[in-house]
């Protein structure tokens, strides 16, 4: 089975930083000449129609680099540079297959950069029992040494990736461990469960509610949230962020000054995203490893929907009015913050390899709904904070509990009703790539001219260059630097 690592690193000299920055420039260089050319074959084919097929995506890319208006390029080996090639040619598949948005051009000045190694430009050697260093280069042209700290055990990987943003500089890869695959398939998993009757197979079912206050609210009764300490950790590291704002906002833009504050102020995101992370692993994991539960269900939540911007009201006169916007950006930043995604994400993958079911039901109502005799309605949430069953007819009328833990009973109600009734179906949609209509040109009506285009056509764009005097990046012709000062691609 496949296994991934990712450590934290820092360079051992300035010469491994300087041939870092220049690697990662070069493949980036390769990247968005690649993408200009496919942009200029496509607009091409777009004005001047032809039967001739667009050419195929490859990954060759020599005959794009002009090695006297970018010369550091020369210096960088020819198996790196083409791995920017191979990236875009990847892209360029997902695009053709309709999976993903037509390849563009990436910043290279002032961005966060990523080295892509493979095996024959790194090494591996451990020099204490927790550190390594990551030497890479080659004999003819040595790039320098990267040194990691590995907490945790792994093989030798085929490929390194190496990222370096405003925050730290990390070492990633995946290998290939000797943990045998997952013993069940999801179908399997459902077979054996719906085996069980309902009292059984609720008896081995979680249930879990999502909230700002309480992040995680389980059927069985424990909660999973941070930490005070840690909640009063990020207070503070947010009031210094902006205190950092502040005085970014009276330095020189782009001057020395600026770029060291506007480091600091990354490195102020650090604890808290390291924070979300770690919670995030430890909750997944405690609900993965639960002893005697074989079916953890969750609620459906469309985060993207719930975190919109109010839409603008207008009076009479055409004035803006009041619409609460300031105080649902603060509800939606707890939103975001409360890590739904990225538990919902890890419990997934966790529950796969510990062999139990993951499901999401629908979320409609679950706060409002009794779990005793199914009556909804609002009158049942008296405060934010209560649930009270207001159905004279129920066994627990008037009974109060928590609302969070109520839905959470609701939730695992609805994941053993879905599994048994046979409702877990995998969807199967068949993307396909927008087609739009043609222009009709009356004057210009070329032999055999198509109704409809093959492919959505894309906007045009190229490389501008911010370095005094200027250049000129057309196809076949790039001007980037490598590092952080120079050309920086069009976003």
């Amino acid at each position: 089975m496949f296994n991934g690592r990712r450590f934290s690193a820092h360079f051992e000299d300035d010469t491994s930083r300087a041939s870092y920055y220049t690697w990662s420039a070069a493949q980036m260089l390769v990247y968005n000449a690649k993408v200009q050319e496919s942009a200029y074959f496509w607009a091409f084919h777009r004005k001047f129609w032809s039967p001739v097929p667009l050419p195929e995506p490859d990954q060759k890319y020599s005959h794009l680099l002009d090695y006297e208006v970018v010369p550091w390029v020369k210096d960088v080996p020819g198996g790196v540079k083409g791995v920017g090639a191979y990236h875009f040619f990847q892209a360029q598949q997902r695009f053709l297959r309709g999976t993903s948005g037509r390849p563009r051009t990436k910043k290279i000045q002032g961005s966060d950069r990523q080295l892509t190694l493979t095996r024959n430009f790194f090494s591996l050697e451990q020099i204490s029992n927790k550190y390594w260093r990551l030497n890479f280069g080659l004999p003819a042209r040595p790039g320098g040494s990267i040194r990691f700290r590995a907490h945790r055990k792994f093989e030798m990987p085929a490929v390194v990736y190496v990222r370096s943003t405003n925050r730290s500089l990390t070492v990633s890869f995946s290998f290939e461990d000797d943990i045998p695959d997952y013993s069940e398939t999801d179908d399997e998993i459902v077979a054996r469960l719906r085996m069980k009757d309902p009292a059984e197979l609720a008896e081995r079912t979680v249930g879990n509610d999502w909230g700002v206050v309480r992040n995680v609210q389980r059927s069985d009764g424990p909660t999973h949230h941070l930490l005070p300490q840690q909640i009063e950790r990020i207070k503070r590291f947010e009031q210094g962020r902006k205190h950092l704002q502040h005085q970014l906002s009276r330095k020189e833009k782009d001057s020395k000054n600026s770029k060291k504050l506007k480091g600091r102020i990354c490195k102020k995101f650090q604890y808290e995203e390291n924070v979300h992370i770690d919670f995030a692993h430890k909750t997944s994991h405690e609900l993965a490893t639960l002893e005697n539960v074989d079916l953890i269900v969750f609620e459906k939540l469309q985060i993207a929907n719930m975190t919109k911007r109010p839409r603008v009201k207008y009076d009479e006169n055409g004035n803006a009015l009041p619409n609460g916007r300031t105080a649902k950006a603060g509800l939606h930043r707890s939103l975001l913050r409360s890590q739904y995604g990225r538990i919902t994400e890890f419990t997934k993958y966790k529950c796969r390899q510990n062999g139990k079911l993951f499901v999401e039901v629908d979320p409609k109502g679950t706060s409002q709904e009794c779990h005793t005799c199914h009556h909804t309605a609002r009158e049942n949430r008296p405060d934010q904070a209560t649930f009270r069953c207001t159905n004279p007819n129920c066994p627990d009328f008037g009974v109060e509990m928590n609302a969070d833990l109520q839905a959470s009973l609701v939730i695992k109600q609805r994941g053993v009703n879905l599994v048994l009734s046979g409702g877990l179906r995998k969807k199967t949609s068949k993307k396909f790539l927008s087609v739009p209509r043609a222009k009709k040109n009356t004057k210009n009506v070329g032999v055999g001219r198509p109704e409809t285009m093959p492919v959505k056509p894309s906007k045009g764009r190229g490389l501008r260059c911010s370095t005094k005097g200027g250049c000129q990046a057309s196809q076949g012709e790039t001007s980037q630097l490598p590092t952080r000062g120079g050309c920086e691609a069009g976003s």
